[in-house]
């Protein structure tokens, strides 16, 4: 059923969904400096604005898992070619919208169709290499989409004098072309791509997944992790600019620049061959270890402290997520949901709609060494979570692998161990 890959050569469509990913997200986040432009000068409040991008990342949270159902029942490209078509008309609808409730319409679109796309597109790069690779190659596409956010905000940023309507369509006819490229691409390789003929109802794929108390574990782990991710793009700017630095775009370049050094050490057999190693109980543990490290050093005033997070924060998402992805995938593909099982993954994006509410409140009242103080014990809570979830194994043995861990006893001597 599944094309094995080798360490020296995988599927071709392997290359190419990582690179239209890429393109997909650096066109997104084009998108979203234009969206919000182009909204204020077509009359909308702040607050306004504020509940149109927060209500798609709201439905595009839940939407991810719907378009991961429907590619386990329909096929991976049918969705994944069809949420291209529509997305690409809610990006040129965006240069003739101007009232409120069509601007909010469309961007409910936006959100539903880039969950559909994240979602079925991750589930497709597992279905096409072997279950021993699907951590690398989820690693290679994690940091990819990283520097295609980076460029495309940047890229965003440098064309900001250029009509909002010009953009708005470049982007449009870009993903228009995205599904051109990814249609022919399902008809050629249609023999070649594993057959997905999933015959359970939503309402019952739905309920095994409800029942699935791991799943919500590593759901809810993620989702405290996006809560503070999310103070990147939001107070944090805001917290620098209190304290007179101008360093903002220097932060973010570090953080492209830093994924594109990681890419090059994951290629190496060696480097991926220790990650790829370390159990998920480590890689858990040592993430929240570096998270909270870093954004406690964010409560600091002194500007290369700021580059010292930013780098441990890198570090964290890049450690975490991948094997996150691959150990959700691994557990939807025991229960033949795999499609359902990484789209639930989009619900962690209620953490970027969370966060810049509560960060905002606390810059606000209590300044940035509070908020990140916050934020740091926020991420910290994923060990308890992670070892709370533990306590679950036995009475769900047939969807834990590992036996009960003692907590706190186990998490001190994992670090002491040779």
């Amino acid at each position: 059923m599944r094309k094995t890959a080798t360490r020296s050569s995988y599927h071709p469509l392997v290359w190419l969904l990582i690179g239209s990913n890429a393109i997909g997200r650096a066109s997104l986040f084009m998108c979203l400096i234009y969206l919000t432009i182009h909204m204020a000068r077509s009359g909308l409040s702040g607050f306004e604005v504020g509940q149109i991008i927060g209500a798609g990342w709201l439905l595009g949270s839940v939407g991810g898992y719907v378009g991961g159902y429907l590619s386990d029942r329909w096929g991976r490209f049918r969705i994944l070619s069809g949420s291209l078509f529509f997305w690409s008309f809610t990006f040129i609808g965006f240069a003739w919208a101007e009232s409120y409730f069509t601007f909010l319409v469309l961007n409910m679109l936006n959100g539903v169709c880039r969950s559909f796309y994240d979602a079925v597109s991750k589930t497709l790069l597992t279905d096409l290499v072997s279950a021993e690779h699907q951590e690398k190659v989820l690693l290679w596409n994690y940091l990819t989409l990283t520097l295609a956010m980076g460029g495309g905000a940047f890229l965003g940023a440098s064309l900001t004098g250029y009509p909002s309507e010009l953009i708005f369509h470049s982007i449009g006819w870009t993903v228009g072309g995205l599904y051109i490229v990814i249609f022919l691409l399902g008809y050629h390789y249609r023999e070649r791509v594993p057959k997905q003929s999933n015959p359970l109802t939503l309402t019952s794929v739905g309920r095994v997944v409800r029942r699935d108390r791991a799943l919500w574990v590593y759901l809810l782990m993620a989702t405290c992790f996006s809560i503070g991710y999310s103070q990147l793009e939001t107070t944090l700017p805001l917290y620098l600019e209190s304290l007179s630095l101008t360093i903002y775009p220097i932060v973010l370049a570090t953080n492209a620049a830093l994924a594109i050094l990681f890419m090059f050490l994951v290629m190496n057999k060696k480097v991926f061959h220790w990650i790829s190693s370390l159990s998920f109980e480590r890689v858990t543990v040592t993430s929240s270890l570096l998270f909270a490290t870093g954004l406690v050093v964010f409560g600091g005033s002194v500007a290369p402290m700021f580059f010292v997070g930013i780098i441990l924060l890198t570090m964290t998402e890049t450690l975490f997520f991948p094997t996150w992805e691959a150990e959700i995938a691994r557990r939807g593909e025991r229960q033949e949901m795999k499609g359902a099982y990484l789209g639930s993954t989009e619900l962690i994006q209620v953490g970027f709609f969370i966060g810049p509410v509560i960060g905002g409140w606390l810059l606000d009242h209590y300044g940035g060494t509070a908020l990140f103080s916050v934020m740091a014990f926020v991420g910290l809570s994923v060990i308890g979570i992670y070892y709370t979830g533990e306590l679950f194994r036995k009475k769900n043995a047939h969807l834990w692998q590992k036996p009960p861990l003692k907590w706190p006893g186990r998490a001190i001597r994992l670090f002491l161990r040779p």
